[in-house]
């Protein structure tokens, strides 16, 4: 891994605002979280290794069936038991679906989550409506949040040229992985784990971690 200096990333102030409105879907593949944000419009994150400014599109999340595994992304090798991801779209395509068609059209932000005894404030307003969508295809509104109290923004962070990890595992994303872990308790983390897919339980819906294949990974960290 190569140690970069650069400009910090920028988080609009909308992270900090409540949305409108706040659905979770059980897309069969995962549980996603969208919002609206009405006349404001969605937030968005420019800065650090983007050369323009990207807007939220939704965030998801990967588990495993043990606290050994679950995550896409590994520190030294070991793996934690979540990973959320806040996959951002480039502004000027328009929209998501227009943006998969580009080679910089996304932009996501992963975070790990360690095992903790005690439950995590930055999922307690989206495990209690987890049985709303425990099907594969249903959704639910919840109550609005400001995204910065699911998310940190992080000040260092290990970034990559990659591909989406979710069905369509579009080429062209900009990755930046959270050098912080945040928690998940054991509770939380059941409540993740009964979600259903179409064709069973949605254990395990984590893609392996892919060989670098001559990528090159840089690690950021902003001190002020």
């Amino acid at each position: 891994m190569l140690r970069a200096s650069g400009t910090p990333l920028r988080w609009s102030a909308a992270y900090w605002h409540t949305p409108d409105n706040m659905t979770l879907m059980n897309s069969g593949h995962t549980v996603e979280l969208h919002a609206n944000w009405g006349a404001e419009g969605a937030p968005q994150l420019s800065g650090g290794p983007l050369r323009a400014p990207y807007t939220f599109w939704q965030m998801h999340f990967h588990w495993g069936t043990s606290d050994n595994h679950g995550s896409e992304h590994t520190i030294n090798n070991a793996s934690f038991p979540m990973e959320v991801h806040a996959v951002h779209y480039k502004s000027e395509y328009g929209s998501p679906r227009n943006a998969l068609r580009y080679p910089d059209g996304l932009a996501v932000v992963g975070f790990l989550f360690q095992m903790s005894p005690d439950a995590s404030s930055s999922l307690t307003n989206i495990t209690p409506s987890l049985p709303q969508v425990r099907s594969a295809g249903s959704s639910s509104r919840i109550p609005p949040v400001p995204l910065a109290t699911i998310i940190n923004p992080p000040r260092a962070y290990a970034t990559y040229q990659g591909s989406l990890t979710t069905p369509p595992c579009s080429e062209g994303v900009t990755w930046m992985v959270s050098g912080y872990s945040m928690s998940v308790s054991t509770e939380q983390l059941a409540a993740f784990r009964s979600l259903a897919s179409h064709d069973g339980s949605m254990g395990d819906n984590f893609r392996p971690v892919q060989p670098l294949n001559g990528r090159e990974i840089f690690y950021v960290s902003q001190s002020s």
